[in-house]
This record gives structure tokens, C-alpha cells and sequence, in this order.
């Protein structure tokens, strides 16, 4: 906040940087708040303390037909965060809600309510020199950091060269444990700076940086295995290609034809070396089909008038998916029993499949071997596994567990301790260490388990848990998702926003982006990162058609940042001019 008042244009830098690792949920337990609330908030408290200082300066200069849809999206937004929040049984405030409670709403709605607060700061900027280039200095970095956590994640869990196992990169995208497209998204958002970078080397030894951070860059996009990436991707790239921003003189001719065959080589290379992707492209037709089938019943959890106008409310499509589509349930479920120092962990309502798919996860030490000691209790059958893994987020590596079948034992406490079995757990290389997770999991249909007081010792009574007494709640604790995501997402921007925020919230959305093409297409001659931000944006749009973004705030937030740049007025770099290949 500070910094944001003394070095107003920091921010623009900052933020973006900074959006990858600024989310800590699996050590923290946070969901509908993260720690880039907090830098965030405090950019623009910073920037509001410097305007206040200096005199408060004009409104958004939009012309008369931009204003108006930029006004009623932020009303229909405010409408569904008012729905939504109704919707789920009113206004109820807690640390640790989930996916089906009343603050996601919130979760879903604040990234358009914070780029709203940004845009006097982003006008202000945007009326100076260079505003355009901090911010894609911080996707750059944002970019980096992005690169640094992929490899260290291929290096440590499937191997960097392992293109065959079921594993696709997710970073530090931990929205992702009930899957989703965070980190798809993001690539999307960010890969035209990537090719900014090397538009704007000056010197062969720039120029040669920039390339190897695309080749890096595309092996994180390629290791994802995932079609949404690679359309968005490729999209951008075209799109760039067509405004003749990738092309050159010299030099940069043959080198960008080195690089162009550098890349095939890394894509066939990837692609082609393992069965992994050779097997998701091969169920391609069937994927569509499922994926067509699961938006039909999306569009049908629209009932009535007020329901295709408005919406279900923000952030309400997955208690209803979950609750009310047949063959779609949640595959388990965490109850905080507030008050009580327990939780209840529940397994899938009926459907024997989903078994195993869901749990209750926390961070701890890595250690040889563990012995777990929980006391609990259940009015039911349960089957319940315990395991410590070294895992990432969702795949795990080895493992070590055991297994209880649990009998029903009414308001009685059990207590019951457990030597976990299996191989030694392996820390891996110093450069690349694994990471372990205690998690919990419910395995038949119908059971569930309240869990009292747990504790995890290492061999000499080490104790490696926090919160193990749930006294705070699930601090500490993150629920995973694996394999089976689909009651949360409906894997279409357009129809996540149909659903969510009906006709009304759609068709302004839609405006807004023929006010931002409109814009974007008069600045197409720009010598300047305006129309690299273009590109951007049509290449998450792209990666919309096949996934959500909505659900993901810090990748909306980026989104509805880059619409408003592009809208604002702005001044190039005096420099760039002169440079331009």
C-alpha cells in the first residue's frame, strides 16, 4: 500500500507479476479469499491515498454507448452477487466456506468489483507514457514464475522428459483441486507477451534470451495436455501473425525461422514422444459429446423467466449441478461442525465410481515413514482411507496408508492409531524437492465420518500436524478433487455466464467485447503492446469456449484488466517508434 502511493504506476507492474504465487490454499485452507485480496486491496488503497492527496482526477472517458455497457455489466454483476447469496440461503460469514456456501458468490463476483476500483488508477496511468510496457514487464515476470514452478513440479513428480504418464502440469494454480482451467487460462492470457518480448529485443543477445524463454514457455503450454491451451495458444499466435507483429528484417527473419523450427521440433517432441496426449486426442469425439451433453444439463437448471434473465446468482452453478443433475454428485463433501472441534467428512451419495475422488488434505513434513492417530466416530458403515503422500496437488507419487472399516459407533468417541504402510517416502532432488500430504478419503457411497482430534507423528514422536483439533475451523486443511471435477465447472465462459448471470449478464458481456474489439481494431497499427494485449484476450476467449474463467478470480481479475487497458485512452512509449522491427 505504501509503495502504491509513493510509486504510483508500480502496481501495473506488480500485479501481474506477482498473480501467480500469491495464493496459498493449501496452507492457509482459504478459498473464497487469497493473498492477492490483499495486494489487491492494498494497490488500490495506495493509489485512492495519492489521488486523495494530490485532488481527485476525472471519470472513465468512455463515449456514450461504452459507458452504458460498462454500467449495466457492473449492475447485472451486482445482481447476480445479490441472487447468488440469496440463493444460498442468505448473507453467512466465514473463513473456510466452500463451493455450495454463500460467499462464493462473492469469490465469483469480486474480480470484476476490483477491476472496477482499478480503473481510476489504470486511467491515470494510462494517460502517461510506457503504461502499456509495466504491465507486460509483469506478466513477464508473472510469466517466469509460472516456468520456475512447472519445471520444478515436471522435475520432481513425472520427470521433465515423461510425456506418457497421466500428468498435467498445474503450477501454482491451486484453484485447480477441483479442477478447471486456471492455469489453461492463464497461459492463454499470457503467451502474446511472450511474443512481445521478442518483438521488442533491440540486440541479438535480447533477442536470444526471449527465445529461450519460449522455448521453456511452450513446453509448460504443451506439458498442460490440454486442447483448450493449445486452440488459445495458437489462436493468439495467428491473430499476432496477422497483424504482421511477428515477422522482421534481417537477422530476425532467419532467426525467427530458427526458432518457428525449434518450436515444431519441441511440439512434435512432446506430442509425439509419449501416449498420453496421442490418447486425449484420440477421445476427442467422445469428449465433445460428453462435454455437449454435460452443458445441455446446465442450461437446463434454468427454470422460469427470472432464472434465463438473471441467472441462478453468481457462483450458484455448482450446488445446483450437484444437488439437482442426475449422475452428476459431488464425489464427497466437508462439514465444519462449528463450535464442536470436529468435522464431518462425507464420501458420494450413491455413485460407487466416484469412491476415493475426494478428500481432506493438509501440508506436512516430509518424512520416511508416519503413524496416525485420529479419534473419530459415525452413526453408519464407513470405509475410510488415511494416506501421507508426496504429491503436488492432484497426482500423487508414492504413497503410504491404511485403511479402516468402520462400524457405526453413534455419539461414542473412538480413538484409534494407525502405522501407515508403504515404500519410504524420497524427497527427490535438492534442486527439485517433493512435497507430502496427509489426506483422508471416504470410500463407499453413503458413508461418512466426524473426525475429532487427529495427530501425525514422525518416527520419535515428531508431531507434524496443524489445527489437528479443528478448533480453527479448516485451517491448514484443503479439500482435493482428482479426476472427477465436473459438477463444478461447465467448461464454457459464455455459458458459465448464461447460467450464473442469465440473457441479460451474457448480452452485456458480449457488448462490452464488441466495444473492446472495436477499440482494439483502431489501434492495430500501434508500435506499442496494445494490440499484444489484443491478441491476449481473444486467446482466453478462445480457451472459453471449452472452459470456465469466471470461477477462477485472479485469472478474471487479469481478463477484465486487459478489456479495460484496451478501452482506455493511452500514449505509446516515445521510444518504441523507432525500434519497431
Amino acid at each position: 500500500m505504501a509503495a502504491a502511493c509513493r510509486f504510483p504506476r508500480l502496481w501495473l507492474f506488480v500485479m501481474p507479476a506477482a498473480l501467480p504465487a500469491m495464493n496459498l490454499s493449501p496452507w492457509t485452507g482459504w478459498i473464497v479469499f487469497e493473498e492477492f485480496d490483499l495486494l489487491v486491496l492494498g494497490a488500490v488503497a495506495g493509489g485512492y491515498a495519492r489521488m486523495a492527496w494530490r485532488g481527485v482526477e476525472g471519470v472513465w472517458p468512455l463515449r456514450t454507448a461504452g459507458r452504458l455497457v460498462v454500467v449495466a455489466l457492473i449492475a447485472l454483476t451486482l445482481i447476480s452477487l445479490w441472487r447468488g447469496i440469496g440463493d444460498a440461503g442468505g448473507w453467512a460469514f466465514g473463513w473456510f466456506q466452500h463451493y455450495t456456501d454463500p460467499l462464493n458468490s462473492l469469490r465469483v463476483s469480486k474480480s470484476a468489483l476490483y477491476v472496477l476500483m482499478l480503473v481510476p488508477l489504470l486511467r491515470r496511468e494510462a494517460a502517461q507514457p510506457g503504461a502499456g510496457e509495466s504491465f507486460a514487464f509483469g506478466m513477464l515476470a508473472g510469466a517466469a514464475i509460472v516456468c520456475l514452478a512447472a519445471l520444478w513440479e515436471r522435475i520432481a513428480y513425472p520427470g521433465l522428459f515423461n510425456f506418457t504418464d497421466v500428468y498435467r502440469t498445474t503450477a501454482l494454480f491451486w484453484e485447480m483441486h477441483v479442477g478447471g482451467a486456471a492455469i489453461d487460462a492463464y497461459l492463454a492470457l499470457a503467451t502474446p507477451f511472450v511474443a512481445w518480448a521478442l518483438w521488442r529485443a533491440r540486440s541479438t543477445w535480447q533477442w536470444g534470451l526471449a527465445a529461450l524463454f519460449a522455448l521453456v514457455w511452450v513446453y509448460v503450454c504443451l506439458t498442460t495436455f490440454a486442447r483448450g491451451v493449445y486452440l488459445g495458444v495458437l489462436t493468439a499466435i495467428v491473430l499476432l501473425a496477422f497483424l504482421r507483429l511477428l515477422g522482421g528484417t534481417g537477422w530476425r527473419r532467419w532467426a525467427g525461422l530458427a526458432l518457428g523450427l525449434v518450436l515444431v521440433a519441441e511440439v512434435v517432441g512432446v506430442l509425439g514422444w509419449g501416449s498420453f496426449m496421442a490418447s486425449r486426442l484420440s477421445n476427442t469425439d467422445r469428449d465433445y459429446q460428453s462435454r455437449t451433453a454435460h452443458w445441455a444439463r446446465g442450461i437446463g437448471l434454468l427454470e422460469g423467466p427470472a432464472d434465463w434473465l438473471l441467472g441462478l446468482g453468481a457462483g450458484r452453478l455448482p450446488a445446483h449441478y450437484g444437488r439437482f443433475v442426475s449422475g452428476a454428485e459431488f464425489p464427497g463433501a466437508v462439514l465444519v461442525n462449528e463450535g464442536q472441534g470436529a468435522v464431518e467428512l462425507r464420501g458420494q451419495r450413491s455413485m460407487e465410481e466416484l469412491g476415493g475422488l475426494y478428500g481432506l488434505t493438509q501440508r506436512v513434513p516430509l518424512r520416511a515413514h508416519y503413524r496416525l492417530s485420529l479419534d473419530l466416530r459415525t452413526d453408519r458403515p464407513t470405509e475410510l482411507l488415511a494416506r501421507v503422500c508426496t504429491v503436488h496437488l492432484l497426482y500423487e507419487h508414492s504413497c503410504q496408508g491404511s485403511y479402516l472399516r468402520l462400524a457405526p459407533t453413534g455419539e461414542t468417541w473412538q480413538h484409534v492409531s494407525l502405522h501407515l504402510a508403504g515404500p519410504a517416502l524420497e524427497a527427490g532432488p535438492g534442486f527439485a524437492p517433493r512435497r507430502a500430504a496427509l489426506g483422508l478419503t471416504v470410500l463407499n457411497a453413503g458413508g461418512a465420518v466426524e473426525l475429532g482430534k487427529l495427530q501425525l507423528e514422525a518416527a520419535g514422536g515428531e508431531s507434524l500436524l496443524r489445527n489437528g483439533d479443528f478448533s480453527a475451523g479448516l485451517a491448514h486443511w484443503l479439500p482435493v478433487a482428482q479426476y472427477y471435477f465436473i459438477p463444478w465447472h461447465i467448461d464454457n465462459l459464455f455459458l458459465e455466464l448464461l447460467i450464473e448471470r442469465g440473457l441479460l449478464g451474457l448480452v452485456a458481456f458480449l457488448a462490452l467485447l464488441v466495444v473492446v474489439a472495436v477499440k482494439a481494431w483502431r489501434m492495430r497499427a500501434s508500435a506499442d503492446v496494445m494490440p499484444f494485449a489484443a491478441a491476449s484476450l481473444c486467446g482466453v476467449l478462445c480457451v472459453g469456449l471449452v472452459s470456465s474463467v469466471l470461477d477462477v478470480p485472479r485469472v478474471a481479475l487479469l481478463m477484465f484488466l486487459l478489456m479495460a487497458l484496451l478501452l482506455l485512452p493511452h500514449r505509446a512509449a516515445s521510444h518504441r517508434a523507432a525500434h519497431r522491427p
